[in-house]
């Protein structure tokens, strides 16, 4: 393996972030669900059911690529799509049975491979989770800033 000696900070989390696309969608090849579908169904498990919009908010994807994937979710039996009883123009999404059974089998590759850093890392892997969270947060929302700032 070829090593990159990076000082970006944002360049070594988008070489993570690229490597666990890869490793995920290798991962669900055998079910066809890819890295975003696994994201997508994962929150919603974790939220109980979600708009577009919110699913959109919680994982970063456009809403227009979510229509799509949520609209191949739903005909591979994956997720399910019903009227939100609070706005008659939104849907709620959900995950269906045959979606948390598929889910279930990629989360168990996961949690090994989760299982294995945490067995080999100086920190808790609750310590590590919460550690990338607020990372993503303050990168969020330092790049808003400079968003805002360098587009007129």
């Amino acid at each position: 393996m070829v090593e990159l000696h990076s000082r970006s900070l944002l360049y070594e989390i988008w070489l993570l972030s690229a490597s666990t696309q890869m490793i995920l969608d290798r991962l669900g090849a055998p079910t066809g669900v890819s890295a975003d579908e696994t994201a997508v169904l994962a929150t919603l498990r974790f939220t109980g059911g979600a708009s577009q919009k919110q699913i959109s908010e919680l994982t970063s994807m456009r809403r227009s690529t979510l229509s799509m994937m949520l609209g191949r979710l739903e005909r591979a039996g994956l997720a399910s799509r019903t009227t939100n009883p609070l706005d008659a123009r939104s849907r709620i999404f959900a995950i269906t049975a045959k979606g948390d059974q598929v889910l279930d089998i990629l989360e168990e590759s996961i949690f090994r491979i989760e299982g294995a850093y945490g067995a080999e890392a100086a920190m808790k892997w609750e310590d590590s989770v919460s550690a990338i969270r607020r990372l993503r947060e303050e990168i969020l929302r330092y790049g808003k800033a400079e968003i805002t700032r360098a587009v007129p």
